[in-house]
């Protein structure tokens, strides 16, 4: 997923909702409570989750956030996802202890809001310039 990611051509907002859809039918199936070998491929279905969003979001810091910031920005990434991942998380625990397996509904549903934030907001961040950046085209980045 890395390795390939110079070649999308996608814009970075749509992997990032293509990212965040996968997410959602894989937590939809998660909650069916499928069979050992369903799940494992589903499993495997969190690679192009993470991966696309991931690639998607290091590319939107990269447009959107000065160079001399960068670090600054990824810093902040960091840290609010670590936050918002660890809130999740125990609430998640919480809500399984009394719902069982619903609470992968609840995890399609925020994969799925992240989309639809994406999805609306990605006509502005095709508008916004890029930020400054050293590099050449022609040496990839």
């Amino acid at each position: 997923m890395f390795a390939t990611s110079p070649r999308y051509t996608l814009p970075p907002s749509t992997l990032v909702v293509i990212g965040a859809l996968s997410a959602v039918a894989r937590w939809c199936i998660t909650a069916q409570d499928p069979p050992v070998l369903l799940l494992a491929v589903v499993q495997l279905g969190h690679g192009l989750s993470f991966g696309l969003t991931q690639v998607g979001t290091m590319e939107l810091l990269v447009r959107h956030v000065p160079a001399h910031m960068t670090a600054r920005g990824q810093g902040y990434l960091t840290a609010c996802s670590g936050i918002i991942g660890s809130c999740a998380s125990v609430l998640s625990g919480v809500i399984y202890a009394r719902y069982g397996q619903g609470v992968y509904y609840l995890m399609a549903m925020m994969a799925g809001s992240g989309a639809l934030l994406m999805w609306l907001a990605r006509h502005r961040l095709a508008r916004q310039p890029l930020a400054h950046q050293p590099q050449s085209a022609v040496s990839g980045g």
